[in-house]
């Protein structure tokens, strides 16, 4: 049974009118099944919102980086794996109503967006710049040094195209996040990490690589 009112203290906001949250949360395999608003024009007006939360705290951090530096920084900080880990990291998806469908990364970023817009229409845009300091505002400090490719979704593609079930197991160890990339028992990569989204990307890139090098895949 979902608890609101705990993920209500988790995102740090309350909303005036529950109806925006439930929306936020509810996805359209079940919404159409069960003749209620899913999460569509909210992920619309939250992606509006995120892109430009991303674009004005990069044009303040980074007064000396130009047009395209700032692009390039603001795409990878509102990638889908990018928004998708946060809500995955937050268990945005535990709250998800769903029906037949498997939760997976365009889902969770769906989820997060979604949220950005219920809280921008609930309380303001003030409020939705608030919830995205406290979950994304340390991301845009470290623009430069994000993954410039999704390496997780790469690796995905090649991947389901040949039936491969792959799993990432993450565990923390002296300060740093410790990922292993399985294929049911064997280990295909081991990378580490300051964060559990940066070493699983660590560890997608590295068997990316390798599987480059071995002539798997057709381009980089």
């Amino acid at each position: 049974m979902r608890d609101l009112h705990d993920l209500q203290k988790q995102l740090g906001y309350t909303f005036r009118d529950p109806a925006y949250l439930d929306a936020a949360l509810t996805h359209t395999s079940y919404a159409f099944a069960h003749n209620c608003s899913g999460y569509e024009r909210l992920e619309f007006l939250g992606d509006s919102v995120v892109g430009y939360y991303a674009a004005r705290k990069l044009f303040e951090r980074y007064p000396d980086a130009d047009e395209g530096a700032l692009t390039e920084m603001r795409k990878k900080l509102v990638s889908q794996s990018a928004l998708a880990g946060v809500s995955r990291d937050q268990g945005y998806g535990a709250y998800l109503r769903k029906a037949g469908i498997r939760v997976e990364d365009k889902q969770l970023c769906d989820i997060f967006e979604a949220l950005v817009g219920a809280i921008c229409l609930d309380g303001g845009l003030a409020q939705a710049e608030a919830f995205l300091d406290r979950r994304i505002g340390a991301m845009t400090a470290n623009a430069r040094e994000l993954p410039s490719k999704d390496y997780k979704t790469l690796i995905k593609e090649a991947h389901d195209d040949c039936g491969d079930k792959l799993d990432y197991d993450c565990k923390p160890a002296d300060g740093q996040w410790q990922c292993r990339l399985m294929r049911g028992d064997r280990t295909l990569a081991q990378a580490s990490g300051s964060s559990k989204k940066h070493a699983e990307q660590a560890c997608a890139k590295a068997l990316w690589e390798q599987e480059t090098r071995d002539g798997r895949n057709a381009t980089e």
